[in-house]
């Protein structure tokens, strides 16, 4: 899984099993950062910069805290779709 980098290259996404990213590679190929996820999504790294692509795949907004997919949006914090 890869996405596009403002600079123009690949930043590719490091996912676990559950399909959350648990880090990523800059378009040099060094590891860009990493994300750890307790079990409802929140994440120590959260307004950390980095894709937005996060937990379970999801995009995470750093302005209201929340996942989203197509369908609906998740509250880590709460462990609630709303």
């Amino acid at each position: 899984m890869a996405i596009h980098s403002p600079s123009g290259g690949l930043i590719r996404l490091l996912p676990n099993r559950q399909g959350s990213v648990i880090g990523w590679l800059r378009p040099d190929g060094k590891l860009g950062g990493a994300y750890t996820y307790d079990a409802y999504g929140n994440s120590a790294q959260a307004g950390a910069a980095g894709p937005s692509f996060r937990y379970a795949g999801m995009r995470f907004d750093a302005e209201t805290g929340l996942y989203h997919t197509s369908n609906r949006a998740y509250d880590p914090v709460d462990g609630r779709w709303m």
